[in-house]
């Protein structure tokens, strides 16, 4: 979660309407998801007064409303409909039909069911949200559990209390209202929390302090989501920060000459480990912060000098600045802050008019991040690998993953290792094959070359115009090893045919026309640089790297699901069978991926 405290409610306002703004316009036809009550308002009145200053276009934006009370109409002066034209929309150039706000009257199944639809139709974009004195999000009220959809909910007395000062008397307070579920928010791309009276404190404090998520203090599910942004009053921070010392990123960048202010700092990008934020300067130049996740990276000292070499080689080789990462140091010329939780920070320049997508839009964006990838082996063809720090030691050592596979047969800490006896039975059946990468390279009959170790789409940087290959990003794994392990992770997965953790099997298989697509992509820009056994070996790598990553899967599920992050019972258990159904269907088209290896070698 990123933190921002602001001196006063007008400065938190700015700030949460120059996140939202943002989103505008980066994303024009964006779908904002819209709270209200007391602490949003200013940030609505700045909307409107970006808007009349002809900074912001609200004609292709649709919104849709958190909640509405039921047995208001939109035009009582206390419905949130009638709260939204009074504040919003009638005063920017949105188009009101694609502004929604569930109707509080009529038949309340119907409007559930119209809301839910509603819902589902388009994700969010940014959802603003406030919170309540118990913690409620929404309507979400404190309880021993909570509603993941669109539900009708029976208001508690504090709500009703604290929303009686918006009526003449407390028993006009409707006592039932129609809420997203907590499922619904946690599915916004980004979350924007602003938290206005001090009278909050006691459940912010939990919510910013406390390891716990529970349903007592709905807000502290905000825990789970990984872009959150929090802005508060600097009166209620200093209530809440007693003991414990929360390092803002505002902090950090005073240790940083950037040359200009920074005005918005907000979460960026969909990463699960570190936390990153992007920086827009006064100057309306951009810059990329990271904290560096310390339970994860455990010696930051080595990652960062991996991270600062491999930079610097790859910046050498090419005049273009967008075609390489460059660290930003801090005043006192480091490549890192450390700061005074001993936390690690770095600092990355943006790199201008690019794109980072999650998933291949068309085959040449799959092919463009194989061009990237063979750029960046081919770049470091020249680089002694053997001088890296192995930040993640035995990151790819099959041999090594499998002894870790038995342990966690033997020892069934979760007891599910009947279950999945099959699914056991499979991996335990390819143990056979687990040296024939580590094995060679051991030998030498394979080369140890610099490996980036996560080659996903979302770690290359294309360029915005023209979608070609610019740089790949995210160097925390790079590390010495085989070119087998970049080129069999893209394949296992980027040609997959359905999503990693797909239940229905029948739709899992490789995609032949994808293998080629890569193939063909990342031979063009390293095919010179490469041994002809590496190329020889491309489809047993692709095997290799989803046989292991579906045993680590297994692995995990077997130990009660304590690496991997999981969102429903059996997720790495239903995460191994694709890899499983994905290694058998490699193995039954291992002669046309042979094919199309001598075709572009």
């Amino acid at each position: 979660m990123n933190l921002i405290i602001s001196e006063t409610y007008e400065e938190m306002s700015r700030r949460a309407a120059d996140i939202v703004g943002r989103v505008i316009r980066e994303k024009p036809d964006c779908r904002l998801g819209l709270a209200t009550g007391g602490s949003p308002i200013g940030m609505y009145n700045y909307l409107v007064e970006d808007y009349r200053n002809g900074k912001l276009d609200f004609s292709r934006v649709d919104t849709i409303n958190l909640d509405e009370y039921m047995g208001l109409d939109g035009n009582h002066p206390q419905s949130y409909r009638y709260f939204m034209n009074h504040y919003l929309f009638d005063h920017v150039n949105i188009d009101k039909n694609k502004t929604y706000v569930v109707n509080g009257v009529g038949d309340p199944e119907k409007n559930l069911a119209e809301f839910q639809k509603k819902i589902n139709e388009k994700p969010i974009d940014v959802q603003v949200l406030g919170i309540g004195a118990d913690g409620h999000v929404g309507f979400n009220e404190p309880s021993d559990a909570l509603f993941a959809s669109a539900h009708i909910t029976d208001l508690v007395d504090s709500t009703i209390v604290a929303n009686s000062k918006y009526f003449d008397k407390k028993e006009d307070v409707p006592k039932k209202a129609y809420t997203m579920g907590m499922g619904d928010i946690l599915k916004a791309k980004k979350i924007v929390l602003i938290i206005k009276g001090r009278h909050k404190a006691e459940v912010v404090k939990e919510l910013l302090y406390s390891d716990k998520i529970t349903t007592k203090n709905p807000a502290t599910m905000l825990r789970m989501h990984n872009d959150v942004t929090i802005l508060i009053e600097r009166n209620i921070y200093d209530i809440v920060h007693t003991e414990t010392r929360v390092i803002t990123t505002d902090e950090v960048l005073m240790d940083y000459d950037l040359g200009s202010e920074p005005v918005v700092t907000e979460r960026f990008g969909n990463g699960h480990i570190n936390d990153t934020y992007r920086v827009t300067l006064k100057n309306g130049k951009y810059c990329l912060l990271q904290k560096i996740n310390k339970r994860v990276f455990t010696k930051p000292y080595e990652l960062m000098e991996n991270v600062s070499r491999v930079c610097d080689f790859v910046a050498n080789k090419t005049a273009d600045r967008r075609r390489s990462l460059h660290l930003v140091k801090t005043k006192e010329g480091n490549l890192y802050y450390i700061d005074a939780e001993g936390e690690f920070w770095r600092m990355y320049e943006y790199i201008t008019d690019s794109i980072c997508l999650d998933k291949a839009e068309t085959p040449e964006d799959f092919y463009q991040s194989a061009v990237a990838f063979g750029e960046f082996q081919n770049s470091l063809a020249d680089f002694d690998a053997t001088t890296l720090y192995e930040v993640i030691p035995n990151f790819h050592n099959t041999v090594s993953r499998y002894k870790d596979f038995r342990r966690a047969i033997e020892e069934n800490k979760s007891g599910r290792a009947d279950e999945c006896s099959d699914e056991i039975e499979f991996y335990l059946a390819h143990e056979k094959i687990a040296g024939e990468i580590v094995d060679k390279l051991a030998s030498g009959e394979l080369p140890t070359r610099v490996t980036h170790n996560d080659t996903k789409l979302n770690n290359v940087m294309l360029d915005a115009k023209t979608r070609t290959a610019l740089c790949v990003i995210d160097l925390d794994t790079v590390m010495p090893g085989s070119v087998l392990y970049d080129f069999g992770d893209s394949i296992r997965f980027g040609a997959s045919s359905a999503d990693e953790d797909e239940r229905d099997l029948s739709r899992v298989y490789m995609d032949l026309s994808l293998f080629e697509a890569y193939t063909k992509g990342f031979l063009s820009a390293c095919g010179k640089s490469l041994t002809d056994k590496e190329k020889e070996m491309f489809p047993m790598g692709a095997i290799m790297m989803t046989l292991e990553c579906g045993m680590r899967f297994l692995t995990d599920h077997l130990n009660g699901d304590t690496y991997f992050r999981i969102s429903r019972e059996g997720h790495n258990l239903d995460r191994s069978r694709t890899q499983m159904k994905l290694v058998q269907d490699m193995e039954n088209k291992m002669s046309e991926m042979n094919e199309i290896v001598k075709k572009y070698s």
